[in-house]
């Protein structure tokens, strides 16, 4: 179990340093396997940490066994149902340039930020007997990210279908929120053409993406003012930031 573990973890940490997307990058199915690869990876992660944590504090061992691994499954699950839900969602595009679009590109580019965010903490991670705990960190945070992305997804498909009243305060804010997002994701698919293919596409990539969720952040900042302003609840957001 000892060794099948490390395995495990190794492979994902050798994953989560692979390209967060190629040429083709973008594309629904790619996003999927990124983010669905990354909740994996925490889940394996987690249990390590959560195996050795009892124990150290004295914990029966088989005990505490019994407990991570209670955990680490219902993860596991969660990432199924994920993939599901992602993997039907690429079979059915909304159309392009509709309110539903805008969410969908929005939150691919959201999970993208999410995966370079969290490729770059790994790559970041020394050596040495600190190395599992920060990885555990980097892969929880990105999963915590990913939670984010889904559920501002399914917040931003909900006010597609009740929109504000127009020439309204709120209605003002949300059509500029509605644009910078589409900004954001146009600026990001523009900077990853530019990326030339070489030794250093990846790392291109990764600024992309990176760049793209502080963008994407940075407009949810500015609608949640916005919509402060106009004495109403941000929750007519639509725009994502993991």
């Amino acid at each position: 179990m000892k060794r099948s573990l490390a395995i495990a973890l190794a492979a994902a940490a050798i994953a989560i340093a692979m390209p967060v997307c190629m040429a083709e990058a973008g594309t629904c199915e790619s996003v999927c396997g990124a983010a669905n690869s990354t909740c994996q990876q925490a889940a394996v992660a987690a249990f390590r940490m959560c195996h050795l944590t009892p124990r150290s504090a004295g914990t029966h061992r088989r005990d505490a066994f019994i407990a991570c691994r209670g955990v680490f499954r219902t993860a596991h699950r969660d990432c199924v149902s994920a993939l599901r839900d992602c993997a039907q969602a690429c079979g059915a595009p909304p159309p392009a340039g509709s309110c539903e679009g805008d969410c969908a590109n929005a939150a691919q580019t959201c999970v993208q930020g999410v995966v370079a965010n969290g490729r770059t903490c790994v790559q970041a991670c020394p050596a040495g007997p600190g190395r599992l705990a920060c990885l555990s960190g980097c892969l929880s945070t990105a999963q915590s990210g990913l939670t984010d992305c889904k559920t501002m997804l399914q917040s931003c498909r909900e006010n597609c279908g009740a929109p504000p009243p127009p020439a309204s305060c709120r209605s003002d804010c949300v059509t500029a929120g509605r644009t910078c997002g589409q900004q954001a994701v146009s600026k990001f698919n523009g900077c990853l053409q530019g990326c030339a293919s070489g030794p250093g596409k990846l790392r291109c990539v990764a600024a992309c993406a990176i760049t793209a969720h502080s963008d994407l952040a940075a407009c949810q900042s500015t609608l949640q003012s916005c919509l402060g302003g106009c004495g109403g609840s941000p929750s007519g957001a639509f725009i994502f930031t993991p």
